[in-house]
């Protein structure tokens, strides 16, 4: 036995030989001999790949190891660290004498440069234990994202869409950080690991939605495109209605016809691009029309002839259009029966909770003269003059044109009075006899107080025919 020896040298052999030997005869005088080595094998352990180098957070790579002894193929476990992330303990395999081989997979959680090292640890005092190392480059992983929502949106209105990260093979994991939805101005941020966030728009019509992912240390930032952006139409809801009203239920050949069309936005929202139309009624000749606006909303135009047919570009909830429709009777028709209506845009950008408000339709019979005004004078001398009560008016009236006063001469009726309430004001407008023997009414007018209707006249064989009026 040789005491005291720890450094492993392997099994040695030595020879004996005998001489000088009396009182015996030996069969042989010489032998040899072996000393036992018992001293622990010392290994090395050595990483001899880890494919594919690079790789990306998530994905799996195989490292391999060989662990070499001295003499004999060493026994026991490999363990496998990138100092966060390990595998094994594996069994070594047993290879040509003095190695022994190993291999795991290896699934790197961060991005960066890393150190891997290969722990190896024997199975009996036999053979030492030993470690090894080597660079390993691990890339963050990319990433894609979608958004997706729902296909109409209410304007000004909190609408959620949801989005889908993934993270693209051969790398997983969890991404960490935001994800902003974005479409034209409009906004709105998440922080992972949220799915959706809530968009407000402001504008009516086709919006497209795409999201955007940050990106943080382990995976790279994306972007939404072409089919996995979302597409969403801006709509408004607005109750729209539309009244129609010439205050006589009958009428006489020849006779002028004043409607008031008012046309309104109850809410909750704005509209726009509505179009209002009112065409012309068979026994109707001679129209014109004139808008008045209030609450906001403005007329295109002040007024025109035939056929009305405007669009609106904008109208607020509260605003109000006071269109006056007016022409004379031709012929003498059985009934006229005159519609208006209002017309949502084609692109359906406006919802109209209540739809039967949307049209609205007058219709008048043939008959006598029907007065529904507050006064009926005739002309019966050269002036003459009348008062009309401004007050009394005032608390009867609304935004429809009413027939105040009728004013008669020996050729039929000669003036008409309309009264109405606009924007909390009491107008009027003066219908005269033309030279074609029609009434037709000027502009509405505010004037102050109680004003008075003045005329004068002519004397003919039948009585009085105006001459001049005014009304101030």
């Amino acid at each position: 036995t040789i005491n005291g020896d720890t450094v492993f040298e392997g099994n040695e052999t030595f020879s004996v030989n005998l001489s000088g030997i009396t009182n015996a005869t030996p069969g042989t005088l010489s032998g040899t001999g072996t000393i036992v080595e018992d001293d622990q094998q010392p290994t090395t352990t050595t990483i001899t790949s880890d494919l594919p180098d690079p790789s990306v957070v998530g994905q799996p790579y195989t490292v391999s190891v060989n662990v070499a002894a001295v003499t004999t193929s060493p026994t026991g476990t490999v363990t496998i660290s990138d100092g966060t992330a390990s595998c094994g303990p594996v069994t070594l395999t047993a290879g040509t004498a003095p190695n022994s081989t190993a291999s795991c997979s290896l699934t790197s959680t961060t991005a960066g440069a890393k150190t891997l090292t290969a722990s190896y640890t024997a199975a009996t005092t036999a053979f030492g234990n030993s470690s090894g190392t080597t660079a390993h480059q691990v890339n963050p992983a990319s990433t894609s994202i979608s958004v997706t929502g729902p296909t109409r949106s209410r304007i000004n209105q909190p609408t959620a869409f949801t989005f889908a990260l993934s993270v693209n093979a051969p790398g997983a994991g969890t991404p960490t950080g935001t994800v902003t939805l974005t479409s034209g101005a409009s906004s709105c941020t998440a922080t992972l690991p949220a799915t959706s966030c809530n968009l407000s728009f402001n504008t009516l019509g086709t919006r497209t939605v795409s999201a955007s992912y940050a990106g943080d240390g382990n995976f790279n930032g994306s972007s939404s495109s072409g089919a996995g952006n979302a597409q969403t139409l801006v709509f408004a809801r607005s109750d729209l209605s539309v009244t129609k009203n010439d205050g006589v239920p009958t009428y006489e050949p020849g006779d002028l016809l004043v409607y008031s069309v008012i046309v309104r936005n109850l809410g909750p929202d704005a509209a726009a691009n509505i179009r209002i139309i009112d065409n012309i009624p068979a026994g109707l000749s001679d129209v014109t029309w004139s808008c008045d606006d209030s609450g906001g909303v403005a007329c295109p135009v002040t007024g025109g002839s035939g056929n009305l047919d405007l669009t609106i570009a904008s109208f607020p909830v509260g605003g109000l259009l006071n269109l006056t429709f007016y022409g004379n009777v031709s012929g003498s028709p059985a009934s006229i029966s005159n519609t208006a209506s209002i017309t949502l845009p084609a692109d359906t950008t406006i919802e109209d909770p209540v739809l039967g408000n949307n049209t609205a339709t007058d219709t008048d019979l043939l008959d006598g003269l029907f007065a529904n005004g507050f006064e009926d004078p005739q002309i019966n001398g050269p002036t003459g003059s009348l008062r009309i009560p401004a007050i009394a008016l005032a608390r009867s009236l609304a935004d429809e044109a009413v027939i105040v006063v009728r004013l008669g001469d020996a050729n039929g009726e000669a003036i008409r009075v309309y009264a109405r309430m606009h924007e909390e004001t009491l107008q009027y407008a003066l219908a005269r006899r033309n030279a074609s023997g029609l009434l037709r009414p000027g502009a509405w007018t505010t004037i102050p107080g109680e004003p008075t209707l003045s005329w004068t006249a002519r004397q003919v064989a039948t009585g009085w025919v105006l001459e001049t009026v005014e009304l101030r």
